[in-house]
């Protein structure tokens, strides 16, 4: 009688365990409009934590997301098994996680004004006369100054938004960003994405991307679900009504 109650209670804990769906923590930064803290409800949102959100409900897989400052994200994501966060794939963080991607291309171009279309650019030589808005500091600086563009062409200022004002006033010629930012910082500043249009390739697609990275420690299997759920997103055109809603 005690080995028969012993495989049922044996047998129950087995499905209760089967059942539960994996806990998975979401780390993360302020990186509008990738991941970002709601006006409207205090909560995480943003393109790749509403794609990621989708991706956890047709897996039955429960989430806590979170944003703190990006060393603090960093730190969990490297120490924490089940730890994932949305972060650029380079060549120095390759093996430091497990990737589920890509989620989004990291381009840069060089944007003009759609009422400016005498300003064309063949080569980065072609850039020599006029003015490139960039952010002091910013990675796109170094970008592209390495393609090509002349130190003299640069116009530095502190922050985005003072670029959006500039190139609308005429006082840049072209600004270096990426569509994805690019259309949320329009938005803010009360413009519409429609308004501007890529003049140059600085950085191509295919050359680097956004992806979602998982601490080491979690179970090949998990990665495998995560990957192939993010797969169908994109072929059943999920992925790509999700990021019209942050193109618009």
């Amino acid at each position: 009688m005690m080995r028969k109650l012993f495989v049922i209670i044996a047998f129950a804990a087995s499905i209760a365990i089967s059942g539960h769906a994996e806990m998975i923590q979401v780390v993360g930064t302020e990186y509008p409009p990738f991941t970002y803290t709601s006006p409207e409800n205090g909560k995480p949102t943003g393109f790749a934590l509403e794609l990621l959100q989708t991706m956890f409900e047709d897996l039955s897989l429960d989430s806590q997301m979170e944003l703190f400052t990006w060393k603090r994200a960093e730190v969990m994501l490297t120490n924490n098994p089940n730890t994932l966060a949305f972060l650029a794939r380079t060549e120095q963080r390759e093996t430091l996680y497990k990737w589920v991607g890509p989620v989004y291309p990291r381009t840069l171009y060089l944007y003009r004004l759609k009422t400016r279309p005498e300003l064309q650019l063949n080569t980065i030589d072609d850039v020599k006369p006029y003015k490139i808005g960039v952010v002091r500091g910013y990675a796109s600086v170094t970008e592209v100054l390495n393609a090509g563009a002349p130190q003299s062409s640069l116009d530095e200022v502190s922050a985005d938004a003072l670029n959006i004002k500039k190139l609308f006033a005429h006082r840049i010629d072209f600004l270096p960003n990426n569509d994805m930012v690019l259309a949320h910082l329009l938005r803010q500043e009360g413009y519409n994405f429609d308004q501007v249009e890529r003049a140059f390739v600085i950085t191509a697609e295919g050359q680097s991307y956004f992806y979602y990275g998982l601490n080491k420690a979690t179970d090949d299997k998990l990665v495998q679900k995560l990957q192939q759920a993010l797969d169908t997103l994109k072929s059943d055109g999920r992925y790509d009504a999700i990021l019209q809603r942050y193109l618009q």
